[in-house]
């Protein structure tokens, strides 16, 4: 499911850690995720009934991993990735078999209908780098992939960028 020897993880790190990492970084994203905080929060405490606080704290992290890495704040977007991650964080921890009514095929599943979400705002973002729309704007860690380049000069493939969603989420959902 998700598969990086260990030299394309540091390969990974190193490309994607300079440009999100710092004050100045973070300082790009504040506003936004106290939004989300303060939202969330306020929509728990309005609540009549009992929540599960780990539960509630998970699916803000979760919001906020997806807008700092898309800026999607789109409710149908953040739901349908956290439906299809559940599932394939379940199957990370069983038993490998991939077979029609097993965890396992069914996170195989959950992974591929991530990318599947993913790859047309990945498109839609090439479209606009190439066009020169979305420069100045504040940019999305979707933004820093797509434009940043290896030492050989060669940019991330769309898979890649799938790749490493699913594990920045994985990294924010512990």
């Amino acid at each position: 499911m998700i598969d990086v020897s260990n030299s394309e993880h540091r390969h990974f790190r190193r490309l994607i850690t300079a440009p999100i990492v710092g004050h100045k970084a973070l300082a790009v994203y504040l506003e936004r995720l106290e939004d989300i905080v303060i939202n969330s929060l306020e929509e728990l405490s309005s609540m009549k009934h009992p929540i599960e606080l780990l539960k509630e704290m998970k699916k803000v992290s979760f919001k906020a991993i997806v807008h700092v890495f898309m800026g999607s704040s789109n409710e149908n977007i953040i739901k349908n990735i956290g439906s299809s991650f559940s599932d394939l964080y379940n199957g990370m921890f069983s038993i490998p078999l991939n077979a029609p009514g097993f965890t396992y095929h069914k996170a195989l599943k959950s992974r591929k209908k991530i990318a599947k979400i993913v790859q047309p705002i990945v498109d839609e973002r090439r479209l606009m780098i190439k066009n020169g729309e979305h420069v100045g704007e504040k940019k999305d860690l979707m933004d820093i992939l797509l434009e940043i380049k290896d030492e050989n000069g060669r940019k991330l493939e769309d898979e890649d960028i799938s790749d490493l969603l699913i594990g920045l989420l994985f990294a924010g959902h512990e």
